[in-house]
């Protein structure tokens, strides 16, 4: 029962393929747990939470930011919907986002949590943790064989370590794996990244348009 002593599990692997996340979705305990799935972004944490819902007959709702206010109209919906229910906070380094477990849901949580930030919180009391790591060479060539001839999806495997998920969506955005485009799609997906951490600005003709420090006024102003 959720509420008994507290249970927690760790399993740890690549990015692996269709059988990989089969073998992990039946592994994980039945009843009131709390899947929390680790990783970098665009690498198959929410795939595999999807895979672990199927693999129970469920669907999957998902929720950005959750709070205790929208958790609670969540968990009924879920239920009504029959869905495993898919939360995906953004701690930050250090940080425990405090979660209670859900009304009306009986079942399995997936968490999607980056390498860093934790779980407290009811929903913390019995988890299962997987740690998605990055694709192996062999992983990535498996993907990138999909868009294109052999020789080209090696030579990308070998050069570009990237996530499932960006290897999927560059492949998309590079028919026949051109290496310019793949190029092109990649910058994207990075500035897609930045996009979400600040807000770009135009460019300014002088220091004078920008509002900054003297201190650091001066020390640009000294560099050649």
């Amino acid at each position: 029962a959720r509420r008994g002593a507290a249970a927690r599990g760790v399993a740890r692997g690549g990015g692996g393929g269709a059988a990989a996340r089969r073998r992990r979705a039946t592994a994980i305990p039945t009843g009131d747990v709390t899947v929390v799935v680790r990783g970098p972004r665009r690498n198959g944490r929410g795939t595999l939470l999807a895979a672990i819902a199927a693999a129970r007959g469920l669907g999957v709702l998902e929720l950005d930011a959750p709070d205790e206010a929208r958790l609670a109209l969540a968990g009924p919906v879920a239920t009504a919907l029959g869905a495993m229910l898919v939360l995906r906070p953004d701690p930050a380094p250090g940080e425990a986002v405090r979660l209670s477990w859900p009304r009306c849901v009986r079942g399995p949580i997936g968490i999607v949590l980056p390498n860093h930030g934790g779980l407290d919180g009811p929903i913390a009391a019995r988890t299962w943790t997987l740690r998605l790591t990055m694709p192996t060479v062999g992983e990535r060539l498996a993907l990138w064989s999909r868009f294109g001839p052999a020789e080209a999806a090696t030579a990308l495997a070998r050069r570009y370590r990237l996530t499932t998920g960006a290897i999927v969506r560059a492949g998309r955005l590079a028919p026949g794996l051109d290496d310019a485009d793949v190029r092109e799609a990649t910058r994207g997906l990075h500035r897609e990244a930045l996009d979400q951490l600040a807000t770009p600005l135009d460019p300014v003709d002088t220091l004078a348009d920008l509002v900054t420090e003297p201190e650091l006024e001066r020390a640009v102003s000294a560099t050649p």
